[in-house]
């Protein structure tokens, strides 16, 4: 035999045998997972997937040329029977219900950079079937906007405690001075934005009694400088004051935020509380002078529970609420 035949056999054993060694691998691991997976068609198909456990144990047992010559055998035998399983309705129903496991877990979808358009279409084609087109629209806009937009799932609290003390004085003019304790909860420890504004109306622009005040804000128990993350902005009818502070390194935060509001009741007898984030437990005390009437109406069909002793109204709320949820206070001097 020449060493021209004898380089060209080896060169030709070094190339299949890595091939053939990896082709036994597969057939051993696609017949165990039908076996362990599919077991209706791997009993449905039991001649298939023993000649395929035949060839595996052949490669890995035999000589190269009786496996080679046996893989040929099989070929034709193996690709009709694969093929009556491919195209069966059973393997066609097992393969979707893979498939939606797959598709539909938690796992999957939160590596999804589109789960937002995920979850619009799904709550479309939910709302357009109990409600005609033009409506079930606006309700998918309205609850992306209080979902998604403006960093509304960026974080949530675990309690929100406020107490908000009004006075009115003699000229007509409402004092409320608010005082919030909440309990902040983040998913990372990621920077963020954490920001929120008072506004209120005023009389004209000779109006020097309206005003709003953010005078103390802490976090974790320290207080932060209020001028460098607050903005006043004054119009001829309005009074907004706004705090734009950058947190993060902590899943957990406490705040402390006190801030005072005073306007003329003719303008607005209305103090109106939103929460921009979700919270799970909620407590309000008002106190109020003995020259208004003050009355509590959460913004929609949320229950609070409470009591009124005095000048004094105590509501709370045990339960989730959702952004832009919360409650009014109506003032009517007496």
């Amino acid at each position: 035999m020449s060493p021209n035949w004898q380089s060209a056999k080896k060169r030709m054993l070094e190339f299949m045998l890595p091939i053939l060694l990896g082709l036994a691998t597969s057939l051993l691991l696609l017949f165990y997972i039908f076996k362990l997976g599919f077991s209706t068609f791997f009993i449905s198909h039991a001649d298939g997937f023993k000649e395929m456990f035949g060839i595996a144990l052949a490669i890995l047992s035999s000589g190269i040329f009786l496996a080679v010559l046996k893989w040929f055998q099989f070929m034709g035998f193996f690709k009709e029977e694969m093929h009556k399983i491919v195209k069966s309705s059973q393997f066609n129903e097992q393969l979707q219900d893979s498939f939606n496991n797959v598709l539909y877990s938690d796992e999957f979808l939160q590596n999804r950079s589109d789960i937002e358009d995920i979850w619009k279409r799904v709550t479309r084609c939910y709302f357009k079937s109990e409600f005609p087109h033009e409506v079930s629209d606006k309700i998918n806009e309205k609850l992306s906007n209080i979902f998604f937009h403006n960093n509304n799932i960026s974080h949530f609290f675990r309690t929100c405690i406020m107490t908000i003390n009004v006075s009115l004085d003699e000229h007509g003019f409402l004092s409320i001075e608010e005082i919030t304790e909440s309990k902040m909860i983040r998913n990372n420890t990621d920077p963020f934005q954490y920001d929120f504004c008072y506004y209120v109306k005023r009389l004209s622009e000779t109006d020097q009694k309206s005003f709003i005040e953010i005078y103390h804000f802490s976090v974790d128990g320290k207080t932060m400088d209020l001028a460098s993350i607050t903005k006043n902005e004054t119009t001829v009818n309005r009074i907004q004051e706004k705090l734009d502070v950058k947190l993060e390194g902590k899943k957990e935060y406490n705040l402390v935020i006190k801030s005072r509001l005073t306007y003329n009741i003719d303008l607005d007898n209305i103090y109106t509380h939103y929460n921009q984030r979700a919270v799970e437990y909620m407590r309000v005390e008002i106190n109020y002078s003995a020259n208004l009437s003050t009355y509590f109406l959460p913004i929609g069909n949320e229950k609070f529970t409470g009591e009124a002793v005095g000048q004094k109204l105590i509501k709370v709320y045990n339960d989730l609420l959702l952004p832009e949820k919360g409650f009014n206070l109506i003032f009517i001097k007496n």
